[in-house]
């Protein structure tokens, strides 16, 4: 089951987080949001307080799953990077669940990511350096302006 903060009242919208974050990267949002909307943060499978994959459902029906568990029949959906990416199979998998889509930065899924550092990332990760993965992931160009902004990056460090 995926973890879901679920914070405030009102029209629900869904943030999904980019790749070797979780859903406290959408904190901000969630504080200016929460006094007019429901946010919703889903950590994706594997990531923050979700556990990895138990089998091999679909991410979009694992959230669908979430939602109706919170008794959220729509939301707007707002994904990043690899979120954006999950947002979208979401929205082209049920799609009368999706108020409004954002896509910032998205991945598509199925097609090669262009990230400097990806290839290796994965190499680290398939043989079990799930430490040396992250290192590495943390030192690619996605990260260039979030390093010089101290807060940001140990907020980034931090998930």
């Amino acid at each position: 089951m995926l973890h879901v903060a679920d914070t405030g009242a009102g029209d629900a919208i869904l943030f999904l987080h980019g790749f070797g974050l979780d859903g406290r990267m959408w904190d901000a949002q969630v504080a200016g949001f929460k006094t007019t909307h429901r946010a919703l943060t889903a950590d994706l499978p594997g990531f923050g307080r979700s556990p990895g994959p138990a089998d091999t459902t679909p991410v979009a029906d694992l959230l669908a799953r979430a939602l109706d568990g919170l008794g959220v029949t729509a939301a707007h959906v707002v994904g990043l990077s690899l979120g954006g990416a999950v947002a979208a199979d979401f929205a082209l998998a049920h799609p009368d669940r999706v108020r409004s889509l954002v896509l910032a930065d998205a991945l598509l899924l199925g097609y090669p990511a262009t990230l400097d550092t990806w290839e290796r990332c994965v190499t680290l990760a398939r043989a079990g350096d799930r430490a040396g993965a992250i290192g590495h992931w943390l030192t690619d160009g996605v990260f260039a302006v979030a390093r010089t902004q101290p807060d940001v990056w140990a907020r980034i460090q931090g998930m």
